[in-house]
């Protein structure tokens, strides 16, 4: 098995030679060169559409998909970052608007309703007896990058 390094440890030949990144930002790896599987799925339909694609903006249902992962997989980081409004019913209400400007952004910000989904989801997979035996033997990588050279292209993959 492939030990993981550090975000910090990444260097562009690492990358090449094939490796896999602990603790790497969202926006780091989106960010590094290569071209990963959303990219791969682009030039699929036609060179030009990857080459030509507007910058992916987030829905709300992504969002709370991302809060359900940091919830279910990193729950230290969910508890830490993510501020969970749960009187405040929709994201008309003033107290959701000031909250997502305090935060820079409405995506670490939840209502009340999606709130209590994201909690809902975190507490029925924690009760699952497979996985909290799978937690339980700390064998496990929550968030791992991984990089390789493609031997035919020399493309970076990511």
């Amino acid at each position: 098995m492939i030990e993981p390094i550090k975000y910090n440890e990444l260097t562009p030949s690492l990358a090449r030679a094939g490796c896999f990144v602990l603790d790497m930002p969202n926006e780091a790896y989106h960010a590094y060169n290569g071209i990963s599987k959303s990219g791969l799925d682009l030039v699929d339909v036609s060179p030009a559409h990857y080459a030509y694609a507007e910058p992916r903006q987030a829905t709300r249902a992504m969002e709370i998909g991302t809060a359900i992962h940091a919830a279910v997989l990193e729950p230290a980081m969910f508890s830490e970052e993510y501020l969970l409004l749960k009187d405040v019913k929709a994201r008309t209400a003033s107290e959701y608007k000031q909250a997502v400007k305090a935060k820079g952004s409405s995506e670490q910000v939840l209502t009340g309703p999606e709130a209590d989904r994201v909690k809902g989801m975190q507490h029925g997979v924690f009760a699952n007896t497979t996985y909290a035996d799978i937690i339980a033997m700390k064998r496990y990588y929550t968030e791992l990058s991984a990089f390789v050279e493609c031997p035919n292209t020399g493309v970076l993959l990511r």
